[in-house]
């Protein structure tokens, strides 16, 4: 799994509820959803933050890509924010991450997946959600993302059946 960053410097607050933000980075994930220096972070995706392990908690189960939803005080007042999670900018993307969209776009969230068949459909984004069939016509999967230039994932339809 892929780990994203926040883009800022966070300390443990002397208030009882929330995380203080020391440091906001320009083009950082706080900083989209507007974020100051100051602020008090309360929560991630609606779950309560008192420590920085609970930081660590919520954004433990996030990957580069996915929406989140912030909310935190400034000077007594709520607000609210919305950004994406960006990649880490000091991590290195592996060789493929750099030819991807030369062929075609890939999907933003193309990684992390479980119990997932990898296929070779050469379908954009968009076009994901729609059936995969073996040579007799049978539905093996569903596909959820266009993971590289050369592969796409789906979620196999046995695990489909199970949800209830």
């Amino acid at each position: 799994m892929i780990a994203g960053k926040l883009g800022s410097v966070l300390e443990v607050n002397s208030q009882p509820k929330g995380v203080g933000v020391k440091e906001v980075g320009s083009d950082g994930t706080t900083a989209t959803a507007g974020l100051l220096l100051g602020d008090v972070l309360t929560s991630i995706n609606g779950q309560s933050l008192e420590s920085l392990d609970d930081v660590a908690r919520v954004l433990k189960s996030c990957q580069p890509g996915d929406w989140l939803k912030f909310e935190f005080t400034r000077d007594a007042q709520s607000h609210h924010g919305s950004a994406r999670l960006q990649h880490d900018p000091g991590e290195r993307f592996e060789r493929t991450e750099f030819l991807n969209g030369r062929s075609g776009m890939i999907s933003e969230r193309r990684n992390g997946f479980v119990d997932t068949l990898q296929h070779d459909i050469p379908l954009f984004p968009n076009e994901c959600g729609g059936p995969i069939c073996d040579s007799s016509g049978n539905v093996v999967g569903i596909t959820i993302a266009r993971r590289a230039r050369e592969s796409s994932l789906a979620i196999p339809i046995e695990r489909l059946l199970k949800i209830k």
